[in-house]
Formats: C-alpha cells, sequence, structure tokens
C-alpha cells in the first residue's frame, strides 16, 4: 500500500473516532476519494442541527509542542483557507501513538488565533509540497475536550 493510501486510511479512523467527542443522531462522511471535501464529517442532532468537522491529528505533536495547520498544497489554497467545515477537530497523538489529546475549535476561532499570533510557517507533507502554520498547543489548550 503506498503513502497516500497509508495516510487516507489513518486519517478516516480518526474521522470516526471524533463521532466519540460529539453530540449527534446522524453522521455523513464524504467520499474520502474526492478531490477535494469542504468538510471532513457532518452530524446532525435535534438539540443543535447540523455541524460540520474538519478532523485532523498530527503524530509528532507529542515530541514538537505544536499543531501544524495546513493552509496551502503547492499553488493552491488548502486547509484552513478552503475549509467549510464550523469547527476544526485535532488529536495531538502522544509518544505511544495509542492515547492522544483531542481539541475542539470553531475554525472562525482558529483562523483568529493564526491572524492574530502570526505563527511561523514550514513545508511538510508529501513532498514537502503544503505550507503548514505552527501553532503552540498552549494556545489552544482551553480548547482540549479530551486527554
Amino acid at each position: 500500500m503506498n503513502k497516500f493510501k497509508t495516510d487516507l486510511l489513518f486519517g478516516l479512523k480518526y474521522e470516526k473516532e471524533a463521532l466519540k467527542f460529539l453530540e449527534y443522531e446522524t453522521a455523513h462522511f464524504p467520499d474520502p476519494t474526492c478531490k477535494f471535501s469542504e468538510y471532513d464529517l457532518k452530524t446532525f442532532s435535534q438539540k443543535k442541527g447540523y455541524r460540520t468537522y474538519e478532523v485532523k491529528v498530527d503524530r509528532i505533536a507529542w515530541n514538537t509542542g505544536n499543531i501544524a495547520i495546513e493552509y496551502k498544497n503547492g499553488k493552491k489554497e488548502s486547509g484552513i483557507n478552503t475549509t467549510k467545515a464550523k469547527y476544526y477537530i485535532y488529536f495531538c497523538l502522544h509518544k505511544n501513538l495509542n492515547t492522544y489529546d483531542v481539541y475542539k475549535i470553531r475554525t472562525k476561532k482558529l483562523k483568529k488565533i493564526i491572524e492574530i499570533n502570526k505563527p511561523k510557517s514550514i513545508n511538510g507533507g508529501d513532498f514537502k509540497k503544503s505550507k503548514m502554520y505552527l501553532i503552540n498547543k498552549s494556545l489552544l489548550s482551553k480548547y482540549i475536550i479530551s486527554t
């Protein structure tokens, strides 16, 4: 299996894992093979209506102390610059890769944190084509919903 497929399956696992932390009656996952999706997960509950989520997982945040938020891939805007999701759910895996901290934050609030703090930008992802902001986890500590 190639790296893209392995990473895709890894991400899908955490999209389903996110449901453990949400109040919902129904959930929908867009087709993961499409080139662009406006969100990773959509839920519905009588109490809260429809909610959309971008779900991300970071395997090295335990070591770096930072969360990486993609905003560009190649020459195209991506990630936080293109999502239509109302919320970001971010899994920061611990060193053992079996446990994690979970952050839930409104996309609008995350964009504001980026704007105010002007975090460092790095290249990463496959072939280092993606551009990502590095946000110190301490800036998001009040958005932790599970540890």
